[in-house]
């Protein structure tokens, strides 16, 4: 092999174990997320069991992503913290917002849809 090809060949192995890693990673926003992020937080089974605040989520700031066995998923979301689960749907209001960080981990194929976390940012 010529010796010219060394750096493409290490900068292009570097990258695809950056990649399968498992690190978080920035992703689109789309109304596809948006929508599986009210599917996820509408339904008390995805809580599984976890003392989390519910959150009405009033607008969305970005998505990130780590690919794991499934796909983990940090939605950055302004709201304030929900007085029931009905209260998360799409056309939720608050008085006041704070940025909020809902973890969701999405493994569709099995029907599985977690949240994992809610901290607030």
């Amino acid at each position: 092999m010529r010796m010219e090809a060394w750096p493409l060949m290490l900068a292009l192995t570097t990258a695809v174990d950056a990649q399968t890693a498992g690190g978080w990673s920035s992703a689109n926003l789309t109304s596809d997320s948006v929508q599986s992020y009210y599917a996820a937080v509408s339904l008390p089974s995805n809580y599984a069991g976890t003392v989390l605040p519910y959150v009405c989520a009033t607008s969305f700031t970005s998505l990130e992503q780590q690919v794991v066995a499934g796909v983990n998923y940090r939605f950055h979301v302004q709201g304030c913290v929900a007085p029931s689960l009905s209260a998360t749907n799409a056309n939720c209001t608050c008085n006041s917002t704070q940025q909020y960080v809902v973890t969701v981990f999405d493994q569709p194929w099995a029907k599985i849809h977690q949240i994992l976390n809610i901290t607030t940012e």
